[in-house]
């Protein structure tokens, strides 16, 4: 496997991301464009995205890892972090993706990772193969309630901005919540979609997922939910990360079959 920092510019900023190259004969190979949850970066938590991309390669699939916006090694602010700006970068990356050598144009597979699964779901009006997503979100508003806590979500979105874990959250990403619908999307996307979540996921609600099934249930006959019994939001235990891996990589032989 061969390992390549790349950059590509969007809306004047420029998107950092990691390429990972399989080593094969093939003239062409599959690829997946990996996308982070919310302030996240392209590695997200303890490595996951960066252990998937590892045993993708080993299957003779490469995968780019992006940086959104105000995160990571791209350039920007978390506070000038929109869904909308969120949505352009996917697309700019999936964009620069389909312009890379030796990649099957009709193989790219989009896997995104919590608020990024549902950034992958607008990419169902792109024409990927395949949708991966993991512990995706479905009603942000739900979410982000969650993680306020008992603070008012009206006069929070009185503030400029609001302290995140200790990055700031401006009020154009707030007010963009209510209208983030990502499943909407799947209604008439006749590719697979794959959904993986952890049954003791507190960030997003496991009903959610349920969202998904019912957006995507009769599109193909590939499309699944599935559910790792005793897994956090981040999947953040050996065993329920060999089943992430071990799904993904099931599911994508089977796309791409």
């Amino acid at each position: 496997m061969s390992l390549k920092p790349i950059t590509f510019k969007n809306q004047g900023q420029q998107i950092q991301g990691m390429w990972h190259e399989p080593e094969t004969d093939s003239q062409s190979f599959p690829a997946v464009l990996f996308l982070h949850g919310f302030l996240a970066t392209k590695s997200e938590a303890h490595r996951i995205f960066i252990k998937m991309s590892r045993q993708l390669a080993e299957q003779g699939i490469a995968s780019l890892r992006i940086d959104f916006r105000g995160c990571g090694e791209s350039e920007g602010n978390s506070k000038d972090v929109t869904i909308t700006g969120l949505e352009s970068d996917a697309q700019a990356a999936i964009a620069f993706l389909k312009k890379q050598p030796n990649v099957d144009v009709s193989k790219i597979a989009v896997l995104g990772m919590s608020l990024g699964g549902g950034i992958a779901s607008t990419l169902a009006d792109f024409d990927p193969s395949a949708l991966v997503l993991w512990a995706p979100v479905a009603n942000l508003l739900e979410c982000t309630e969650i993680k306020i806590g008992e603070q008012n979500l009206e006069e929070v979105l009185k503030a400029p901005f609001i302290d995140y874990f200790g990055e700031f959250v401006g009020q154009e990403f707030l007010y963009q919540i209510a209208g983030f619908e990502p499943t909407s999307h799947l209604k008439a996307f006749q590719k697979p979609v794959k959904v993986i979540q952890g049954t003791d996921d507190l960030t997003v609600p496991v009903h959610q997922s349920e969202l998904y099934e019912a957006a995507f249930k009769k599109n193909h006959p590939l499309n699944h939910r599935f559910l790792i019994e005793g897994a956090d939001h981040q999947f953040s235990s050996i065993p329920s990360q060999e089943q992430l891996f071990s799904e993904t990589l099931k599911f994508l032989k089977e796309v791409w079959a």
